[in-house]
């Protein structure tokens, strides 16, 4: 199903500028659930959520570019996110961790791994989201909310995590091309 432009959407403008907003806001509820140390995505989590993006500013800022409609595609995307990255967060813990060199979760800002959670869920997980999307996003809240140093930092990690899903990625299409089965050299 193709994407329908809004009129005046010139090159999906408003459809990334939406997404930015979704992944901002998504960004700093998984923050807040970092600082709780929680991450039960319920109804609960939903209701804070929304607490969340009533008293954002960047709610405000968002809404006068954004049809209602667009905002509540923008809010879905953001609860999918938190979300997801809620239900995973172990697996992209440790994706990040083995691709931070030197590097450990607790050693990173609460910022920089927010971010860095958000785009791994979308990296390994999102498909519709293409891994160089999810960077430079990430590299762009990095610039926003990070330190001076968060969005070389970030860069790196994702491209990493990048890497070892498409080693993995092409792995296991290999071994399913072998009908999961090595063969000798030799044999056909």
């Amino acid at each position: 199903m193709a994407k329908t432009k809004q009129a005046g959407d010139r090159g999906g403008a408003l459809f990334r500028r939406r997404r930015f907003w979704a992944r901002t806001s998504a960004m700093q509820m998984l923050y807040k659930l970092d600082m709780q140390k929680t991450w039960q995505a319920d109804s609960d989590m939903l209701a804070s959520f929304d607490e969340l993006l009533a008293t954002d500013g960047l709610l405000a800022e968002i809404d006068a570019e954004l049809s209602p409609e667009d905002c509540r595609k923008a809010r879905e995307y953001a609860w999918q996110l938190v979300e997801g990255v809620a239900n995973h967060h172990q697996e992209l813990d440790t994706m990040i961790q083995r691709a931070a060199l030197n590097w450990s979760l607790e050693r990173m800002s609460a910022v920089d791994r927010a971010i860095l959670r958000l785009s791994a869920y979308e990296i390994s997980k999102v498909s519709k989201v293409t891994a160089a999307t999810a960077i430079n996003e990430a590299v762009e809240l990095a610039k926003r909310f990070g330190q001076a140093e968060s969005p070389r930092f970030v860069n790196g990690v994702l491209d990493n995590v990048r890497r070892a899903i498409a080693k993995k990625k092409l792995a296991a299409e290999v071994t399913a091309d072998d009908g999961g089965a090595a063969k000798s050299p030799g044999e056909e």
